[in-house]
């Protein structure tokens, strides 16, 4: 039963940080000005999140409940973050050969 719930906090949690990026995306680019996709993000993210936060919750606790909730977002946000950092990285195509100062 507890590996179930903690399956599926994890799954919400993975929704709720993907939904925030698309939130963010959504403001950053000109997605704005058409039919507000934003509150619909917003409002998977806080369910998803407070459901990811129940099911730490309720097999370990509140206070362990609420740390692992926290490491997990955190986790998966740090991922999503390095993985965009990367892909940026990537499109630059700095190249690799040195020019000659003489």
């Amino acid at each position: 039963m507890e590996i179930g719930m903690f399956a599926f906090a994890i799954i919400c949690a993975l929704t709720a940080s993907t939904s925030f990026a698309f939130s963010h995306q959504c403001v950053a680019g000109n997605h704005a000005t058409n039919s507000n996709p934003i509150s619909l993000y917003w409002l998977v993210t806080i369910i998803c999140a407070s459901l990811s936060l129940i099911s730490f919750s309720v097999p370990n606790g509140v206070a362990a409940g609420t740390l692992y909730w926290l490491t997990c977002i955190g986790v998966i946000s740090l991922v999503m973050y390095l993985a965009k950092f990367i892909k940026r990285l990537a499109s630059l195509r700095i190249s690799p050969t040195i020019k000659n100062a003489a």
